[in-house]
């Protein structure tokens, strides 16, 4: 009977072979996987807060201590005198509409922050919106807002233990306005949501948009839709509307747009 072993170690060998030229194979593509990430990996954006102008005293003035970002503006309610006799009214209605609107608005933060963190996207992740070198506003892209930068090394005649990196701008911002009319009280009860460097800035008042804050413009609005509900008299008759998404469904705010 003839050896047959140096057939099955033949045998062995080339399966070795195989699975060697597998491995690297399979090393050499991680290998190139790990590289293209590495390569394609977005660098910290570089930002000299020393070159960077100080914050004029007026805009520092206007930052609340507790965010070092614009104060809310306190906006009262509008006294309403009540009517001879009080009817009630059929429906009540939310109201919503979606803006772009014209608001001053600065945020100040350490520069680690805004580094490492989402903010300032306008400032560092949009060319267009990026500051130039003096501070100044640089031409923004399409749609954005134009957005200046400076530091803060002093706050309210105090020294700062850590200089803060600030983005100011008056927008364009995207904004939401919901006005409720209640069965009672009859006063519309407004709500402006104001986004601006990923901030959610909230006024609420009452007494309809001609009570609007006079720090904010509207630059273009669109009628997303309204909803009602009957206030409890059985011959009125409610009704929901929206707009549709190919409709351009412009609003009309008195005493704010147009």
């Amino acid at each position: 009977m003839k050896d047959t072993l140096p057939t099955f170690t033949h045998v062995a060998d080339s399966t070795t072979l195989k699975n060697q030229r597998w491995m690297k194979l399979i090393f050499t593509a991680i290998a190139v996987c790990i590289f293209l990430l590495g390569s394609c990996r977005q660098k910290p954006a570089a930002i000299d807060v020393e070159s960077l102008p100080e914050l004029p005293q007026d805009v520092a003035a206007t930052l609340d201590p507790k965010t070092m970002a614009t104060k809310t503006p306190a906006l009262g309610n509008i006294p309403v005198k009540a009517p001879g006799v009080l009817f009630a009214p059929c429906c009540s209605s939310t109201h919503t509409r979606t803006m772009q609107v014209s608001y001053s608005y600065t945020k100040c933060v350490p520069l680690r922050i805004a580094i490492a963190g989402p903010f300032p996207q306008l400032v560092l992740a949009n060319p267009g919106g990026s500051p130039t070198p003096s501070g100044g506003a640089a031409t923004p892209s399409p749609g954005q807002p134009s957005v200046k930068a400076f530091k803060l090394t002093s706050f309210k005649s105090k020294a700062l233990s850590e200089k803060l990196f600030c983005t100011t701008s008056q927008g364009p911002w995207n904004a939401t306005f919901i006005e409720e009319r209640h069965c009672s009280p009859v006063t519309p009860q407004d709500t402006l949501i104001i986004n601006a460097f990923g901030d959610q800035v909230i006024m609420q008042w009452a007494g309809g948009t001609p009570s609007h804050p006079a720090s904010v413009q509207v630059v273009s609005c669109r009628d997303i839709g309204e909803t009602q509900a009957n206030c409890g008299i059985s011959n009125c008759a409610c009704q929901n509307s929206s707009c549709p998404e190919t409709q351009p469904c412009p609003c009309n705010l008195e005493g704010w747009f147009p």
